[in-house]
């Protein structure tokens, strides 16, 4: 799969349809969740278990943020989450 693990969180909405992902399902490396990226507990969840370098937001602005970043994202969502935010 190239780079690195790939964490794909879709909702799967009226457009989403998960046939479109059938060339990478089982892929090494892919991992696909069907769930709200809104919903703070899943993505810190999948933050935690998957300790990802970059998501499609950073590469596409050409930036890397560190794991340490990323932990400190994943605990004020985690933090959030508790506060019913």
């Amino acid at each position: 799969m190239g780079a690195g693990p790939l964490v794909n969180l879709d909702k799967l909405t009226y457009a989403g349809n998960r046939a479109n992902l059938a060339s990478v399902e089982g892929a090494a490396g892919y991992t696909f969740v069907e769930g709200d990226i809104c919903d703070a507990a899943l993505v810190a969840r999948l933050l935690d278990e998957h300790r990802p370098r970059a998501h499609r937001r950073d590469i596409q602005r050409g930036r890397r943020k560190s794991a340490d970043e990323y932990a400190s994202r994943a605990d004020a969502m985690r933090a959030a989450g508790r506060a019913g935010a």
